[in-house]
């Protein structure tokens, strides 16, 4: 029985022998019957029929640390439309052995789609590679894919959670899909980090601008310095983290945000 992969390259190579075929039939038809279409027009009909994909992928960073996020947002486009052909775009991330560490597939929406990949823990330090295509492109070869390499450093066992003792520390603030939608529910992670870039261990709320401490919503980091929540964003009013680490409280404005989008 094949498999998938075997299955996906008899089915690329039965591709392009069709292309060649319906090529050279076109060739000879032009050739004994002296019709005046030329052969940039019988190019120009396979492109209309068979468009070409590509897919471009945009990560947040090129290096990360295992148990990160890496974020992405992927843009797509073929050579006759312009609307993508392909419905789906998947991801893969292996190492540079081709040990494939996630499989993902993200739906794409006006040619864009956005998603992420969580990290493992515990992963070998070194180069890995980020792969993109879409359902579309497995028609074709594996050629036109979009690859990246990326650098992902392990510091598990090389330190424990930092306590920071003068309030030398920072959050960033990563919003789903990368921007905050006003009137929207909003899926927002963020990370606190010392100077030295090692995770702190951070609570604190979120504030809304409004000074009534009932409106606050509690929030920690869960995770080397990792969290999470969750925030319907109401239009006038300016959010902040209010966090804090070893006794000193700092304030985070959140991004400003956009008043319609998709999250």
């Amino acid at each position: 029985m094949w498999r998938q992969r075997d299955f996906r390259i008899f089915r690329q190579s039965l591709y392009m022998t069709v292309n060649r075929i319906i090529l050279l039939v076109s060739v000879f038809v032009l050739h004994f019957t002296g019709r005046t279409q030329t052969i940039d027009s019988i190019f120009t009909r396979l492109a209309l029929e068979y468009p070409h994909e590509k897919i471009y992928v945009h990560t947040d960073r090129d290096a990360y640390i295992a148990g990160e996020t890496i974020w992405m947002k992927m843009y797509i486009a073929n050579s006759s439309f312009n609307q993508a052909v392909g419905t789906t775009v998947y991801t893969e991330l292996t190492d540079m052995q081709g040990n494939l560490i996630n499989r993902s597939k993200w739906p794409v929406v006006a040619n864009a789609t956005v998603g992420q990949i969580e990290l493992p823990d515990r992963m070998q330090g070194g180069h890995y590679l980020l792969k993109a295509y879409t359902s579309w492109m497995m028609n074709f070869d594996s050629s036109f894919f979009f690859k990246k390499s990326l650098v992902i450093t392990d510091t598990s066992g090389m330190y424990e959670m930092i306590k920071v003792q003068e309030g030398d520390f920072t959050v960033d603030i990563f919003p789903e899909g990368g921007r905050i939608i006003s009137g929207a529910m909003n899926n927002i992670a963020f990370k606190a980090i010392n100077s030295k870039g090692l995770p702190v261990d951070v609570k604190g709320y979120l504030d809304d601008g409004s000074g009534l401490t009932e409106n606050r919503i509690d929030i920690s980091a869960y995770h080397d310095g990792m969290g999470k929540f969750q925030l319907t964003h109401e239009e006038g009013k300016e959010y902040s983290l209010v966090m804090t680490a070893a006794g000193v409280e700092k304030r985070f404005p959140l991004p400003k945000a956009d008043k319609d989008g998709v999250t």
